[in-house]
């Protein structure tokens, strides 16, 4: 039986509109839990935008050109403002983050703002620039990378990536303005992004920066989660801080550096083989010598403490260099973990606080039960 011409065209909108709901969206700014949901309710957004209430099945793409909105919009913080794309909406809104969307998904803008505590050398902003894309698009799909344009006052990347199946595009825009840092990205279906990929620039032309507004609680506000080799514990870090990891030092393990920017605050990871390592000493004894190694040989304990969990803590500082720190040390099934926090003098007063924070995000992951032997 032959398809009637009606059907058929009912048929293929109905495809579309499945697999447009099957990419959703592409990467996004993850910041720690909770913040994504605290979306600006559906009325507040009406009564202030003007925007149409999205309906119920995403209509099929078509595309409109991309024409930018009469109302100056301003986030929360008072920090970004810019005229989004008429008639999209505005899905979700935080301090420091926004994102407008069209209504069907196919296209999607996210403004995102936040403090590095001081304006970072042209040098460490290109390391915050390339953790931040890092974070953003290592583990994408298919990622490839289109084009990256290093201009006065901003840097603008194109990119590719696969989701859910499908092609989308994504054009970044960053921009530091004295200690703030702007991320600015817009993401699109293929189906859209030829007619929109040229036109983005015209909201980025005209966004206004305040960064008198900054608060301190902005600092390296924008986190990822991660663990720890071993799946020993979990931390959340900032997205602009760089992870590398050292498999040579430790014949019997694996170290990894978390890093800021400056390289004046970091945390360190050291997970080793316990037997071997406790196998003629305590804990307390290997954790320090091993401290000395990789810190400095002049480091002087200052306090120390048990944690409820187990950890052993020590407060630590090297008066030669001006470093100090707080080391934990335990083990966990057959691993034996070190973590340390530490800051130089010339920035302790801004890390301190924000390695605390980035502390107390901390959690041990169950420990694998010790093998035990065979009955006879």
């Amino acid at each position: 039986m032959r398809m009637m011409p009606e059907k058929k065209h009912v048929f293929l909108i109905f495809l579309l509109v499945l697999l447009l709901a099957a990419c959703e969206s592409g990467p996004k700014v993850k910041l720690a839990p909770g913040f994504d949901q605290t979306p600006t309710p559906r009325e507040a957004q009406s009564n202030t935008l003007g925007t149409p209430a999205p309906t119920s099945v995403p209509p099929t793409p078509t595309v409109i050109p991309l024409t930018l909105d009469d109302q100056f919009y301003t986030d929360p913080s008072r920090t970004l403002s810019f005229y989004p794309p008429t008639g999209w909406e505005l899905t979700t809104e935080s301090d420091g983050y926004v994102k407008f969307s069209r209504i069907d998904g196919a296209a999607w803008f996210e403004g995102a703002v936040e403090s590095t505590g001081y304006t970072l050398s042209a040098e460490d902003y290109k390391k915050y620039e390339d953790n931040l894309l890092s974070s953003l698009y290592a583990k994408t799909e298919g990622y490839r990378l289109i084009g990256r344009e290093d201009l006065p006052d901003r840097s603008v990347v194109s990119s590719a990536f696969m989701k859910a199946g499908q092609q989308w595009y994504a054009m970044d825009f960053f921009l530091q303005r004295d200690r703030a840092v702007y991320a600015l990205s817009f993401q699109a279906h293929e189906s859209v992004w030829d007619e929109y990929k040229d036109r983005f620039s015209q909201i980025i032309d005209r966004v206004r920066t305040q960064t008198g507004y900054l608060k301190d609680d902005l600092l390296y506000k924008f986190r990822k989660p991660y663990t720890a080799p071993g799946d020993g514990f979990d931390l959340y870090i900032p997205l602009g801080w760089g992870v590398t990891r050292d498999q040579e030092t430790y014949p019997d393990g694996v170290a990894e550096l978390i890093s800021s920017p400056d390289s004046e605050a970091n945390i360190d990871v050291i997970a080793l083989d316990a037997a071997q390592r406790l196998a003629d000493t305590d804990i307390g004894q290997a954790s320090t010598a091993i401290l000395k190694e990789s810190i400095d040989k002049d480091l002087e304990t200052l306090s120390g403490d048990v944690q409820d969990d187990g950890r052993i803590t020590i407060n630590w500082a090297v008066e030669r260099t001006g470093e100090s720190g707080s080391s934990y040390f335990w083990v966990r099934g057959n691993m034996m973990y070190i973590l340390t926090f530490r800051t130089t003098d010339d920035h302790a007063g801004l890390y301190r606080g924000l390695l605390s924070e980035l502390n107390n995000s901390f959690s041990l992951r169950e420990a694998e039960p010790a093998p035990t032997d065979a009955p006879t």
